[in-house]
C-alpha cells in the first residue's frame, strides 16, 4: 500500500468523524475550555510592526511561527508572546517546516529569498546551520519552502540509504542563465545541511521555477514537485523524483503551475494558471481534468475529505472560492462561493481534517469561515480592520491547543496576521458545531 493509498484509508475514517461533527449541533459542551467561539473579541492579539507574510507552527510543543519580512518569531501559542526572534538575511519564502528531527530536537527549517536555507532550534533560537544554495554567478537566486522526510517514519530502503532526516529544498530561479530550465531540488542532511543529492543539477530535465513545497511519498520513496512552464508549450511541469537516487521517475506537461501539487488519498492534484484542475495517480497516470477558467494564481489548493467525498478548495485571484468534488473518474464543480458584501478572498484556504469548515482571509482584514457541508459562509472574525486590499491577511493557520497529544478537552484555534503587522487568534469553529469544549449558536 503506497503512502497515498494509506492516506485514502485514513481519509475514510476522517469522513466518518467529519459527519459525526456535523450533526453535533445543540450539545452544551464536550468539556471545559476558556475559549468562546461566539465572541467577536480575539483570545489574544499582538503587534509586530511589520508585514506578516506567513504564519505556521507546531502546537505539540505550544509554538507558533510568524514570518514578518526578514524576521522569524517563535511565539507561545497560548499568549502570542515572543519566545525567540531571529533576524534572517532575506525575506522568508513560504511557510517554514517545523518538525522534531531524528536527534529529538524541535527545529524550524526556513527558506529565504536570498537563496539561504537554515535550521533553527525552536527552544533556543540558535542557528544550527545555514546553506547558501545560490549559483555563484547569480545573486538573485531564491528558494522555495522546504519539506522534511523524517527517517523514523520512512521505509527500510530509505533508512539504509540515509542516516539522517532529509530536507528537500526547491529552487526559484528568476533571472540569469537557465532560469527557465535549470531549477533543482536539493536533498540536504537535516543534521548539518550537507548535500546528499541534487535533482536536475545539470539542467537536463528543463525544469522551470518550482512552485510550493515538495510532496513527500514515504512508502514509494518519491517526492513530487510542480513547476512553471514558460520556456515552451511542451515543457513538463509535474515531476516525480526518486528520493533514494535523485533521479526522475516520471513527468507530465500539466500546464503553467504557480502553486504546489497537493496530495489527497491515492492522488495528486494541481491547478494551472488558467483554472484547470487535474488529478493524477502516484505512477503518473492522468485521471481527470476539469476546466474551470478562473485566475488561480499562486494560491495553494486545500484538499479535504468530507462525508460525501473529497473536496478541493481553490481561492482564485477573482476573490471567489471554488469547491470541486472528486467523483473518482471526474471532477465536478460543487460550489462557487462569494464572500458577503462584495468582499474578496485574498489567501489560500486552510482547514483541519476533523473540522467540517475551511477558513480564508479576505480584503477587509478578516478571516471567513466556510461550511463544507453546504458551501455557505458561516461567520467572520476581524484580524485588523485597518488592513485592507490585496495583501490584507495571511493564510490562516489552524491548530489544536493541546498539552498531552490526545486532542481531548482542547480547542481549535485560528491565527492570522496582516500587512499592518497585527496577529490575532480566535477559538473555532464559529458556528453551531460542538468541538472540544467550544460551543456557539448560529
Amino acid at each position: 500500500m503506497t503512502m497515498l493509498k494509506q492516506r485514502s484509508f485514513v481519509a475514510a475514517v476522517r469522513r466518518v468523524l467529519f459527519a459525526m461533527l456535523a450533526v453535533m449541533v445543540g450539545v452544551d459542551s464536550w468539556g471545559q475550555s476558556p475559549c468562546d467561539p461566539s465572541s467577536p473579541t480575539p483570545l489574544v492579539a499582538g503587534e509586530f510592526g511589520s508585514d506578516v507574510i506567513a504564519v505556521g507552527g507546531n502546537a505539540e510543543i505550544g509554538r507558533i511561527l510568524v514570518a514578518a519580512a526578514s524576521t522569524l518569531r517563535i511565539l507561545d501559542s497560548e499568549t502570542l508572546q515572543t519566545v525567540r526572534s531571529i533576524v534572517l538575511g532575506g525575506n522568508v519564502v513560504g511557510r517554514p517546516a517545523f518538525v522534531q528531527t531524528n536527534d529529538g530536537d524541535w527545529s524550524v527549517f526556513v527558506s529565504t529569498a536570498n537563496g539561504v536555507i537554515q535550521r533553527i532550534r525552536a527552544k533556543t533560537g540558535a542557528i544550527v546551520w545555514a546553506r547558501n544554495l545560490q549559483r555563484g554567478s547569480c545573486p538573485a537566486d531564491s528558494l522555495g519552502a522546504a519539506s522534511v522526510q523524517l527517517r523514523r517514519e520512512s521505509s527500510a530502503a530509505f533508512r539504509s540509504t540515509y542516516m539522517t532526516d532529509i530536507l528537500y529544498v526547491p529552487t526559484r530561479y528568476a533571472v540569469c542563465s537557465g532560469y527557465k530550465t535549470d531549477n533543482r531540488v536539493y536533498a540536504l542532511s537535516a543534521d548539518d545541511g550537507s548535500t546528499m543529492g541534487t535533482f536536475n543539477s545539470g539542467g537536463t530535465h528543463d525544469v522551470d521555477v518550482i512552485a510550493g513545497a515538495p510532496v513527500v511519498d514515504l512508502s514509494l520513496d518519491r517526492i513530487y514537485v510542480a513547476s512553471e512552464r514558460t520556456n515552451s508549450a511542451g515543457q513538463h511541469s509535474l515531476w516525480a523524483i526518486d528520493a533514494l537516487s535523485g533521479t526522475l521517475v516520471w513527468s507530465w506537461n500539466a500546464g503553467r503551475l504557480r502553486s504546489g501539487a497537493q496530495a489527497g488519498g491515492d492522488r495528486l492534484y494541481v491547478v494551472d494558471l488558467a483554472g484547470t484542475v487535474q488529478a493524477f495517480d502516484p505512477f503518473g497516470e492522468a485521471l481527470w481534468s476539469l476546466r474551470l477558467q478562473f485566475p488561480a494564481g499562486d494560491r495553494e489548493m486545500l484538499v479535504v475529505d468530507g462525508p460525501e467525498g473529497r473536496l478541493l478548495l481553490l481561492a482564485g485571484l477573482d476573490g471567489q472560492v471554488r469547491v470541486v468534488r472528486d467523483e473518482g473518474t471526474s471532477g465536478q464543480l460543487a460550489w462557487t462561493i462569494s464572500l458577503p458584501d462584495g468582499r474578496k478572498a485574498q489567501t489560500s484556504a486552510s482547514g483541519d481534517p476533523l473540522l467540517p469548515f475551511a477558513y480564508v482571509g479576505a480584503d477587509d482584514g478578516a478571516v471567513y469561515q466556510i461550511d463544507l457541508l453546504s458551501g455557505t459562509v458561516d461567520a467572520a472574525r476581524v484580524i485588523d480592520p485597518a488592513s485592507t486590499g490585496s495583501s490584507a491577511v495571511t493564510r490562516p493557520y489552524l491548530f489544536w491547543q493541546d498539552t498531552d497529544g490526545d486532542r481531548r478537552g482542547d480547542s481549535v484555534r485560528v491565527v492570522s496576521g496582516t500587512h499592518t503587522g497585527r496577529l490575532a487568534m480566535y477559538c473555532a469553529p464559529w458556528s453551531a458545531v460542538q468541538h472540544k469544549g467550544c460551543s456557539v449558536g448560529r
